[in-house]
C-alpha cells in the first residue's frame, strides 16, 4: 500500500488480510478513516471531524463490504468518540445505515443485542424506507418479515414506503410491499390493510390483494397512482430529487 493506492483497493487489503482477532478493531477504524478522507490516514485523533462531515455515505458504503462483526465494531467505535449521544441513538442510525447497504446479517445480530428495525434515522427515514428507496426487495421483505411498523409515515411529508415506491414509478417493488405487507396482515390480524384500502378507496371495506395493486397500478382511475415520469434508482448512492409527499397515502 501507498499514499496514492486508491481507497477502495486499501480496504479491500485491509479487509483480505488474516489479521489476529486482536487486530480487528483497529482494522475497521483504518477502514472507516480511508474510506471518510480517501487516503491513508490512520491518526484517531482525525476521525471524528471526518467522519461527521461525511459518515453517511461512507458508511454505507463501508457497510457493503465490511464483514457483519467488523462493521458493528466500527459503529461501537464512532459511539466512543461521541458521534452518538447514546446507544439508541446508535441502533437508530445503524439499523438505517445497514437497510442502505443491504447488510442483512449485521441487522440480524443488532436485533440480537436488542435494537429495534422500526427505529428512524435523523431525516426521520425508516430502515425500511430506505430499501424501498434503494430498490432492494430482498432486504424490504426481511424487514417486513421481522415486525417493522407497516404504518410508520414520514412526520412532515407523510411518506411511507408505499409511496415511495409510487413516486419511484417502481412496480415490483410496489407489489413486493404489498404483498409481504398482505401476508403479515393475514397472519397477526392488523388492521393495516383495510385502513389502507379506505385510504385509496372508502367503498372498498375488506379489498383482495388484487384490489390493492389495480388502486396503485390503473392510472385512470388510481387516486395515488404509480408515477411514469421518475424511473427507479439503478443503484445505491445516486441521489434524486423526489418528492415522495406527492404521492402520500
Amino acid at each position: 500500500l501507498s499514499p496514492i493506492t486508491p481507497p477502495n483497493e486499501c480496504v479491500l487489503f485491509l479487509l483480505n488480510h488474516p489479521w489476529p482477532e486482536a487486530e480487528r478493531p483497529f482494522v475497521a477504524e483504518l477502514a472507516v478513516v480511508i474510506l471518510s478522507t480517501g487516503s491513508l490516514c490512520p491518526l484517531r485523533e482525525s476521525i471524528p471531524d471526518f467522519v461527521f462531515d461525511n459518515y453517511t455515505f461512507y458508511m454505507t458504503d463501508l457497510a457493503a463490504i465490511l464483514p457483519s462483526a467488523d462493521f458493528l465494531l466500527v459503529f461501537n467505535y464512532l459511539y466512543e468518540i461521541g458521534l452518538y449521544e447514546n446507544q439508541e441513538e446508535l441502533e437508530d442510525y445503524s439499523f438505517c445505515i445497514l437497510a442502505r447497504a443491504g447488510q442483512i446479517d449485521a441487522m440480524k445480530k443488532l436485533i440480537e443485542l436488542g435494537g429495534n428495525a422500526s427505529n428512524v434515522d435523523d431525516s426521520d427515514f425508516s430502515p425500511l424506507m430506505h430499501a424501498v428507496k434503494h430498490d432492494d426487495s430482498r432486504t424490504a421483505t426481511w424487514l417486513i418479515e421481522q415486525g417493522v411498523v407497516l404504518e410508520y409515515c414520514h412526520p412532515k411529508t407523510n411518506a411511507n414506503p408505499i409511496s415511495i415506491a409510487c413516486a419511484e414509478g417502481n412496480e415490483q417493488m410496489l407489489r413486493t410491499i404489498l404483498r409481504q405487507m398482505w401476508i403479515q396482515v393475514q397472519k397477526d390480524k392488523k388492521p393495516v390493510i383495510r385502513d389502507l384500502a379506505r385510504k385509496i378507496s372508502p367503498s372498498v371495506k375488506d379489498p383482495t390483494f388484487k384490489q390493492l395493486i389495480q388502486a396503485h397500478v390503473d392510472k385512470e382511475n388510481a387516486r395515488f397512482p404509480l408515477s411514469t415520469g421518475m424511473p427507479k434508482s439503478q443503484s445505491r448512492g445516486k441521489k434524486k430529487n423526489v418528492v415522495y409527499s406527492e404521492v402520500v397515502m
